[in-house]
């Protein structure tokens, strides 16, 4: 299921990133490390994204969204909580990367906090996915 779904798209080392995964957010947990890949996996098809993103006013098109636009738009599906917004590539062609969210113990969309930021994102953004 991770080799399938949770990738390291930025290196392609996917053992080393699961790696890191368990050490920077499941040591926090009172789980054993299966349980903590299995239960983030869980929430990751919980909170299904790509369905996110399809139920948005976001089509792919040739011009790309403001920023702004994109994580408002996400928003509304998100409980109201803005992602985060990772940003991945050379200075002329950024991509989007990853789309964070925080989650409380009741599977609840909140704020990541005070200092949380967008990541390496130019100021808009192009949409494209498989439809």
């Amino acid at each position: 299921m991770l080799k399938k779904d949770w990738r390291d798209i930025k290196n392609g080392n996917d053992i080393m990133f699961w790696e890191e995964q368990w050490n920077k957010h499941g040591k926090a947990f009172n789980l054993e490390q299966a349980a903590y890949f299995i239960k983030a996996y869980d929430l990751m098809l919980i909170n299904d994204l790509d369905i996110k993103l399809r139920n948005t006013p976001l089509t792919p098109r040739p011009s790309p969204y403001p920023i702004s636009a994109f994580k408002k738009d996400l928003a509304r599906e998100m409980e109201g909580v803005e992602p985060i917004l990772v940003c991945l590539g050379s200075k002329n062609n950024r991509q989007l990367a990853e789309i964070r969210s925080c989650i409380n113990m009741t599977n609840d969309y909140v704020s990541c906090g005070i200092g949380v930021k967008d990541l390496d994102c130019d100021p808009s953004i192009h949409v494209l996915w498989d439809n």
